[in-house]
């Protein structure tokens, strides 16, 4: 099996339709899920992360069921959301002393964590309140934590948000480098040029389905287009 494996999630809210059977799977790669705003891309990270339940369907995590062993399965899985949470009155590193009792991990001892978090210029401003910190350093700190605690599957949503062009070549390079540790990276992004330099394998997700999967990013660029030509402008 597998590292992730979404099998026919379903999931609505009201009687909104958010998720229609939606299912893919990766292993060892770093796969994209493009689609536009409202097409089930963040809900299918939530669901997987352990946020939110899928109304039908299953997933697994290295052969772990994430609905039935969910503990088990958070363990193995670093989500970087759209819009992280912080406590502004804490430091950076305060932050990561915080989170790391809870998986009783020391990060501080992670010499490629560091590494990582000098090429993004994080460590200089870890004594700084997260308060102070500018939209791109809250960005670079959410990265930090989705993969301190050394994840088998790491699950990105939009992670070029606030960073400047320098960081986001830099992030290019980290999702590179952990692609060859044999982690698995889910890319949900708005950003084809990024599904076109980083990722192995893409899915184009629309109303809550997956209509195209495959390698051939000019496909997925025609149809992301061909989707824009239908919607009426402001949509």
């Amino acid at each position: 099996m597998k590292k992730l494996e979404v099998k026919s999630l379903i999931k609505n809210y009201g009687k909104i339709p958010a998720l229609k059977g939606l299912s893919f799977s990766a292993d060892g790669e770093i796969f994209g899920l493009v689609g536009p705003n409202g097409a089930g891309k963040t809900t299918t990270l939530n669901i997987i992360s352990g946020i939110i339940l899928p109304d039908a369907g299953e997933f697994f995590v290295s052969e772990i069921n994430g609905i039935k062993e969910k503990i088990k399965a958070k363990k193995l899985i670093g989500y970087l959301p759209e819009e992280p949470f912080f406590f502004d009155y804490l430091t950076g590193e305060e932050t990561l002393n915080f989170v790391s009792s809870a998986y009783k991990i020391e990060w501080e001892k992670d010499d490629l964590l560091k590494k990582w978090m000098e090429d993004l210029q994080l460590m200089p401003y870890l004594k700084n309140m997260v308060g102070n910190y500018s939209h791109g350093m809250r960005q670079k700190l959410a990265i930090a934590l989705s993969i301190f605690h050394n994840p088998e599957v790491i699950l990105w949503d939009e992670p070029f948000i606030g960073l400047d062009w320098p960081s986001q070549e830099k992030l290019k390079e980290i999702m590179k480098e952990l692609k060859n540790k044999g982690k698995t990276l889910i890319l949900s992004t708005h950003h084809l040029e990024l599904v076109e330099e980083v990722c192995d394998r893409a899915a184009f997700i629309l109303d809550g389905k997956i209509v195209w999967e495959g390698e051939d990013t000019e496909k997925l660029k025609e149809l992301f287009y061909d989707y824009l030509k239908e919607e009426p402008l402001g949509n």
